[in-house]
């Protein structure tokens, strides 16, 4: 459990900071219309025509649009953390499953 506690917070301060940034240069409406209710796959028809499209920016000013890459590769690497350990802890809440359910003799 802690495990997943720490995966959840651990960039919680930067994702925060990071947000305050996002809203200075997208224009959330573009995210939020009825376009952008799909599922999450790239092969989905709205998805395409959703990424296809040159959205406007509320800014074009370039150290805010570096500061977003800079978000951007950050968050990427982040993630991935995040999902290895808590794809760990999983693994380790199985094993303690079956430990339990051998030893006190469980069934499902």
């Amino acid at each position: 459990m802690q495990i997943i506690y720490l995966a959840q917070n651990r960039f919680e301060p930067q994702k925060v900071e990071n947000w305050s940034l996002v809203q200075k240069v997208f224009d959330h409406s573009y995210f939020y219309s009825g376009e952008a209710e799909f599922d999450f796959t790239m092969k989905d028809e709205k998805v395409v025509r959703y990424m296809d499209n040159n959205y406007p920016l509320l800014t074009y000013d370039p150290v805010l649009l570096q500061q977003i890459r800079n978000w951007a590769s950050n968050s990427s690497t982040n993630y991935r953390v995040e999902i290895k350990l808590l794809d760990d802890a999983k693994k380790i809440a199985i094993v303690a499953i079956d430990g339990l359910r051998k030893e006190y003799h469980l069934n499902n």
